[in-house]
């Protein structure tokens, strides 16, 4: 019973802590977005807060503070240490992991993808994924925060996503793109191979074999040690 009240009290402060802010920021950035035709700059700071909760709430995601810490020359053992961070960001009014992830979340730019008509984008239930531009091919992203080429995806919803990045020949920052299929195609596989068990869309999801088979091996390698 201890455990169970214990486990209710989390979860409370969780919601008027972190989500009931965060959702508010939500909105706030999507109706930015929609009357100002760009991102609203004025929100950074949310989106930064929303994104780094997304991406460390999650017990799986400790494995993503590890080229963190090592980016920012903390010895190991760094599962230990991940693990310490994790539970620190989460349960502790002050925090070392949070403020170091929003630095390295502010030294990116950001843009907003509109997904192509009739085709949305895609979330699951680890929705930030942290890739490297030069390697999609490989279906990497071990690559830490910190390199000059990683990019951060996050979809706000089924018809705008948020590309954190640092460099881009393409991209503006602050401005909405219209992603091509070939954009959401690739964004949304990298939505799945991301995932920790759901993914969820407005539409039936059809998979397609060849990028399934190639998730299985991507998930397949990473349990290697």
């Amino acid at each position: 019973m201890t455990g169970a009240v214990r486990a209710d009290a989390f979860e409370h402060w969780l919601g008027q802590s972190v989500e009931g802010p965060l959702a508010t920021a939500h909105r706030a950035i999507l109706t930015g977005i929609n009357q100002e035709r760009r991102f609203p700059t004025e929100r950074r700071t949310d989106l930064d807060r929303l994104v780094a909760y997304q991406m460390l709430r999650l017990p799986r995601m400790r494995e993503r503070l590890i080229p963190i810490l090592k980016e920012a020359g903390w010895g190991g053992p760094y599962d230990e240490l991940a693990k310490s961070w994790h539970l620190d960001m989460l349960g502790a009014t002050r925090s070392r992991v949070l403020p170091l992830v929003l630095d390295l979340l502010h030294s990116f730019h950001v843009s907003v993808l509109r997904a192509p008509v009739g085709r949305p984008f895609w979330t699951s239930d680890a929705p930030v994924v942290i890739m490297h531009e030069a390697e999609r091919a490989q279906m990497s992203w071990r690559l830490g925060l910190g390199h000059p080429k990683a990019q951060v995806f996050y979809p706000l919803s089924p018809q705008l996503a948020v590309l954190y990045f640092r460099v881009s020949p393409s991209l503006r920052p602050d401005a909405i793109w219209q992603a091509t299929r070939r954009q959401w195609a690739g964004m949304n596989e990298y939505t799945v191979a991301n995932a920790a068990q759901l993914v969820f869309s407005p539409r039936l999801i059809e998979p397609d074999p060849a990028w399934m088979e190639k998730i299985r091996t991507f998930r397949a390698a990473q349990r290697q040690p």
